[in-house]
């Protein structure tokens, strides 16, 4: 959401993203980072219902927003000595591959990090304690606007409970 909170804010969440942390930080001098992570379980059965890389999605002969094709095709951020491996193993396989690739590519990001600059926090914490991390996400971005203060206590109560243990 943009809004206008005294300045500009700008949330980009896609999860590639994550492997180029060291290059938007250079890139983004002012841009704080959220790293919001969840059970690698939860988050690889949340993948496979995606087509992006599932051998059903190659059937659709479509583009994901990054340029790859739909479909059990290797990525960047799969490892070149593994590609044939990554192609030929599942469906989930190949989701909790991504799920590794992407949440360690982050951490290891986050570390170069100032920690005014980096934030992590855990989905399920978030799932249970509402409140306590939105006001945890407030203080770390400094948003004092009680409107936009309000507006993101109430989404955060909107997480669903129903997708933590899932797997």
């Amino acid at each position: 959401r943009l809004h206008v909170d005294g300045d500009l804010r700008f949330a980009e969440k896609t999860p590639r993203n994550a492997t180029i942390v060291g290059f938007l930080a250079d890139a983004f001098t002012e841009a704080k980072f959220i790293h919001i992570y969840r059970d690698g379980r939860d988050a690889a059965l949340s993948l496979s219902k995606q087509p992006w890389i599932t051998k059903a999605g190659a059937e659709k002969r479509q583009y994901e927003p990054g340029g790859y094709p739909m479909g059990p095709y290797p990525q960047y951020w799969v490892e070149p000595e593994r590609s044939a491996e990554f192609q030929a193993t599942s469906d989930f396989h190949r989701c909790i591959w991504m799920w590794r690739q992407v949440t360690e590519a982050a951490l290891d990001g986050g570390q170069t990090l100032e920690p005014e600059r980096y934030h992590e926090l855990r989905y399920e914490s978030l799932v249970v304690n509402p409140e306590q991390e939105a006001d945890r996400l407030l203080r770390f971005i400094g948003m004092e606007n009680t409107a936009s203060r309000d507006a993101l206590h109430h989404a955060l109560k909107q997480s669903r409970s129903d997708a933590v243990g899932t797997w």
